[in-house]
């Protein structure tokens, strides 16, 4: 049957790993045979560590790729994924997922009825905090990376998703907007076989990670609207070798250079990074990312709170945002990394970068 010959492939980056085992026994629980392949992306090694022993345990595949400090990237993490997957068909879906069913009878069926090119999607659903699956409400037809069920050599014809879609998650857009341009049927399963999403709180948003990368990946959608074919590195896998920066910032001292709060908006700053260059491994900090105010109290509780405010007035509570990070990012990164950058590292609260140049 399908399912014998597919992997199902899931990321995972720095969460809790109780989820891991949540998804693959549901799976289990409603007799899915697939096999299973966790891709961590760039963890840290205390929480690798655990991830492997857990997949261990559960007899399922484990594949880390260094990407410890470099932009969450859940193309590059899913394309990774399915070039180590050793299996005819596919299917892509997050940690945070919960099966109820056993799609792939279905799948299998709609298969012999039409075997041309076609992708295959089930409806997700969101749970709420309790995990009550009465209260859970669906996503929408936009929300493709709950399940996708597709052959390995589809995905690599098509060149996988594109890899310059980072932090923000609008590569399931673009991946199935490219589908259609070339002509790959997509299919939507019975809602009897949807799949629900556990509540997690949110990541990679706000402040953790740069207000630019929402229009980094309009622009890579709009660039494949024209020309849908990449030609990129599809899935490599970065070792440690790959990684010099890992090694540095364990065993070597950096020299340090200071930076105020959004003084990287000036481009006479790029000569300032430049000439860090002397010291080969550098750490640039970049000031805290938001201003403390005197009411020590989080933004998302302060958003509850002025919401009547927010309705009678239409104004948007913004926190004060350094963005030194957005101009190190966006602007310096993409032309020193073709150049005379080596290797850097990011550290999670954005606040500083680590450098290595080329000696």
């Amino acid at each position: 049957m399908i399912q014998d010959e597919n992997t199902i492939i899931f990321t995972i980056r720095d969460r809790d790993a109780e989820r891991i085992e949540s998804l693959v026994k549901s799976a289990r629980n409603n007799d899915i045979r697939s096999q299973f392949l966790l891709l961590d992306y760039g963890s840290q090694d205390s929480n690798s560590l655990i991830y492997e022993k857990i997949c261990n345990e559960l007899n399922i595949d484990y594949v880390k790729t260094y990407t410890e400090g470099l932009p969450w990237s859940r193309a590059r993490a899913l394309n990774t994924g399915i070039r180590a997957a050793k299996t005819k068909y596919v299917t892509t879906t997050d940690v945070d997922m919960l099966f109820a069913s056993n799609p792939y009878e279905e799948i299998e069926n709609l298969i012999k009825q039409n075997p041309c090119k076609t992708v295959y999607y089930a409806m997700s659903y969101w749970l709420p905090k309790n995990g009550d699956i009465k209260k859970a409400k669906c996503a929408g037809v936009s929300a493709k990376g709950g399940f996708q069920f597709l052959e390995k050599a589809l995905a690599e014809e098509m060149g996988g998703y594109d890899e310059r879609i980072k932090y923000w998650g609008m590569e399931d857009l673009d991946w199935g907007n490219r589908l259609q341009k070339h002509n790959v049927a997509i299919a939507w399963l019975s809602d009897e076989n949807r799949i629900y999403h556990k509540w997690h709180p949110n990541a990679e948003t706000g402040f953790l990670r740069p207000y630019t990368a929402e229009y980094d990946s309009m622009r890579s959608f709009c660039e494949n609207n024209y020309n849908p074919v990449l030609d990129q590195d599809f899935g490599k896998i970065l070792t440690q070798e790959d990684r010099p920066i890992l090694k540095c910032i364990e065993t070597q001292k950096p020299f340090v250079r200071q930076f105020n709060s959004n003084e990287l908006d000036c481009f006479l700053v790029l000569e300032e990074i430049l000439k860090t260059k002397e010291h080969t491994f550098v750490k640039l900090c970049l000031s805290p990312r938001t201003k403390k105010g005197l009411l020590k109290i989080k933004h998302s509780l302060l958003k509850k709170l002025s919401k009547p405010f927010r309705f009678l007035t239409g104004a948007e509570l913004s926190p004060i945002v350094n963005k030194n990070f957005e101009f190190l990012y966006s602007s310096f990164l993409p032309v020193l990394e073709n150049k005379e950058l080596c290797d850097y590292y990011i550290t999670q609260d954005l606040e500083s970068v680590y450098l290595i140049w080329n000696k």
